[in-house]
Order: structure tokens, then C-alpha cells, then sequence
């Protein structure tokens, strides 16, 4: 699947999320099962196309590969490790995507951590798979990560989140990709009436268009975190606390999206806090980085070589 090289901070925030956190949950021993569903799930790798073969091998080690897996792989590397049974449900609405991503598990000797695959419409699928898991009080994790925020209702969200167990509240954990870049580039469009159905329908608000366009020319608060604390307030209603990181671009540093790791337990929320320092040093060498790119490929391309290129 063609990724930005945003999208590799965002695989390295999860990554890290995965391994300080469920690789430490899954050794425990007090640990026996999980459901992880990726709602948005893809082809099974992921390759950069802010990254070319001829700069590659002028690169780091860590910013070279241009092709690197998915984060959930982590988690069948941990349970491989473990005692703990992993159960993966997985879902593109491109079915030569999910068949190629089944075919990356099988290569990878993890088929008996697949548990179901689809390729429909995510805001439907995830019926299908609260109805495999069956009972609420088995842990879950949803991955719900659209590229786009007209993919993902809030609907969706507030379904999962349901799906609660009376005696112990259990409820699935939650990662969410909050797109807020489509939703400014529909601002940008002249917010057409199509535009706040979609909007709306993310958010979970029932907003008119001049009340959109009021948030917009708020100059109290940035258009896009204004976004994100109306999102985080029905997310709060539904019994979750939240914990994000806002994911801009590499070349122009504008919101891209915000990650955000959603809990309904107070103990991983606090736990979810204290390792943000940790993430935020992981942003800051990261920006640090690429910036070595894009000089880099700003310099290739006006025809400048470097010490690779001569024989010594």
C-alpha cells in the first residue's frame, strides 16, 4: 500500500504503543486473549512513495526503507512469543487488498491468529465483528483507520463502544485515525451540502452549515483542534478517556490527522499518559529526521551529489 511518510510516524507511535504496552500486557501471564479488528486494514506492507530507490541508499537506516509492515504484525510477533491467544479480524473494502494481506500473513506463518476477513463497507463489517466476539467481557481492540473522514461514522464508533459488559463495563479499546485533513480540505471546497452530511456524520453532531462555518471563524482556537474537542466530548459520553497526537505533514507541517488511543479503564488511561513524554521524543527526533529528507531530495533533484556518488 503507497503511504506518505507520514504515515510512518504514525506506524511508529502505534508500534511503540504495541510493544511498552500489550508485548508487556501479553507476558504478564495474568493475560489469556485478545480481539484486534483493523476495520481499514490494507494489503499487508506498507511502502513510502516520498521515497525513492536512488535516495534510499543516501539515507539513515531507520528513514531508509521505503517498504516496512504494518504495526499489527507486532502483536502476532508478541502472541507468538506468548501464551496469549490472539484472534485478528480484518477488513478492506478492496478485496485484491485483503487478499493480499491475507496472503502476507499466511507467508508469514501467522495464519492461526486470522480469525475472519471482509471486504465491505467498515461501518457495517463491525456488526459482523462484535457478533464473533460474542461476549463483551473478552478484551478487544478496533483499529478504526479511514484515509479519508467521509469513510468512518461516528455511529460506527458509538456501536463498538455499546458493546459493554453489565457486570465488569468492559468495552473495546480503541485506536482512531481523526482525518482532520479531508475535513478542512471540504472547508476549502466551500463546505458543499454533502460536505456537513459527511462531516456530521463523523463528528457525531447535528450541525448546519453557518454553525460549521461559526467554528471555522473562531479565533479563539485553531479550526482543526476545535474539531478534534467536539470529537473527544462525544467520545467522553460514550465512557472513554482519551489520550492523541496530532500528526502533521512532513513538507508543510499542517494537520494531517490525530491519532488518538481511547479507554474506557482508568488505569491504562493513566498509563496512556505517562508514556507521552516517551512519544513526544519520538515527534521530535522524527521531525528532526525529515528534514534530512527533504533537504536531501530537494537536493537530488536540482542535481547535486553526494559522497556516494564518487569512487574512493
Amino acid at each position: 500500500m503507497k503511504v506518505k511518510l507520514h504515515s510512518k510516524l504514525k506506524h511508529k507511535i502505534i508500534s511503540y504503543y504495541f510493544s511498552s504496552g500489550w508485548r508487556n500486557v501479553f507476558k504478564s501471564g495474568k493475560f489469556y486473549s485478545l480481539y484486534y479488528v483493523d476495520l481499514f486494514a490494507g494489503d499487508g506492507y506498507c511502502e513510502c512513495s516520498d521515497l525513492d530507490e536512488e535516495l534510499e541508499g543516501y539515507l539513515p537506516d531507520d528513514l531508509s526503507k521505503r517498504k516496512w509492515e504494518p504495526p499489527f504484525f507486532n502483536l502476532m510477533k508478541f502472541a507468538n512469543d506468548s501464551d496469549v491467544s490472539l484472534r485478528c479480524i480484518f477488513n478492506d473494502k478492496e478485496t485484491n487488498k485483503i487478499e493480499s494481506l491475507v496472503e502476507e500473513i499466511e507467508k508469514k506463518g501467522y495464519s492461526r491468529f486470522l480469525k475472519a476477513w471482509f471486504d465491505g463497507d467498515a461501518n457495517i463489517v463491525f456488526k459482523s465483528a462484535l457478533d464473533i466476539i460474542r461476549r463483551p467481557n473478552r478484551p478487544s481492540l478496533f483499529f478504526l483507520d479511514p484515509t479519508n473522514h467521509k469513510q468512518l461514522k461516528f455511529s460506527t464508533v458509538e456501536g463498538i463502544a455499546n458493546f459493554e459488559d453489565e457486570k465488569t463495563g468492559r468495552k473495546p479499546e480503541l485506536i482512531i485515525n481523526f482525518m482532520i485533513h479531508s475535513i478542512l480540505m471540504s472547508l476549502k471546497r466551500g463546505l458543499k451540502e454533502e460536505d456537513v452530511k459527511s462531516i456530521n456524520n463523523f463528528l457525531g453532531t447535528d450541525f448546519d452549515r453557518e454553525e460549521i462555518l461559526k467554528i471555522t471563524k473562531d479565533k479563539s482556537e485553531k479550526t482543526h483542534k476545535s474539531f478534534l474537542r467536539i470529537f473527544l466530548n462525544n467520545l467522553g459520553k460514550l465512557g472513554y478517556h482519551c489520550n492523541w497526537h496530532l500528526i502533521k505533514s512532513v513538507k508543510t507541517q499542517s494537520p494531517i490527522y490525530y491519532l488518538i488511543f481511547a479507554t474506557h479503564r482508568d488505569d491504562i488511561q493513566s498509563w496512556y499518559a505517562g508514556v507521552n513524554f516517551r512519544v513526544e521524543k519520538l515527534e521530535e527526533e522524527w521531525v528532526k529526521k525529515n528534514y534530512i529528507i527533504k533537504t536531501m531530495s530537494e537536493a537530488k533533484k536540482e542535481g547535486q551529489r553526494f559522497l556516494h556518488d564518487f569512487s574512493l
